[in-house]
């Protein structure tokens, strides 16, 4: 039953990103080079989290507290320590996508998760709407370059599991 569901995740983290990166991302590859096998690695790496960390859709339910998650931003790197005391970090230079996940637990569990990825397309840090200290990270993130305000308030209206692409860092192309 856990692997079914955890397909189902998959599923609609793949549909999702298949949805929404056309709109929102297909600008950032147009120009380039080999941009639809660029395109879809950022799918597949997207809809995994090799590091071993639950995703947002996992997490859901169980009591999260939301509060629980602390979030600091200190000029060079965003940290988040969860509700059990593990830290993680990412140096701000390293960044190199947002997505939102959303999932269908709320009102009554953490339905919005915010998701930062490192240099390697990886998920390096994660945190829920309502994390303490999440305003000065969310007004940090949104003053992005390019960063996707619609694709957000789409985000914010969703009641599903699904994943929107915010923000995803433009390759320097040299010229």
């Amino acid at each position: 039953m856990l692997g079914e569901a955890k397909a189902s995740v998959k599923q609609k983290c793949i549909l999702a990103a298949a949805l929404f990166m056309p709109a929102e991302v297909d600008n950032f590859f147009s120009t380039r080079k080999g941009a639809g096998r660029e395109r879809e690695r950022l799918v597949q790496t997207s809809c995994r989290d090799p590091a071993g960390r639950t995703t947002a859709a996992r997490r859901r339910g169980g009591g999260v507290s939301e509060a629980g998650y602390i979030v600091s931003l200190d000029g060079e790197r965003v940290g988040v320590t969860d509700p059990d005391g593990e830290q993680t970090t990412l140096a701000l230079a390293e960044l190199n996508g947002v997505m939102i996940e959303t999932n269908d637990s709320g009102p009554l569990g953490a339905d919005v998760w915010w998701l930062l990825f490192g240099a390697d397309d990886r998920i390096a840090v994660a945190f829920p709407q309502g994390a303490s200290g999440e305003e000065a990270a969310i007004d940090w993130l949104t003053g992005l370059p390019g960063f996707d305000h619609e694709a957000m308030i789409m985000a914010m209206g969703s009641t599903a599991n699904a994943v929107f692409p915010v923000w995803r860092r433009v390759p320097w192309s040299g010229t």
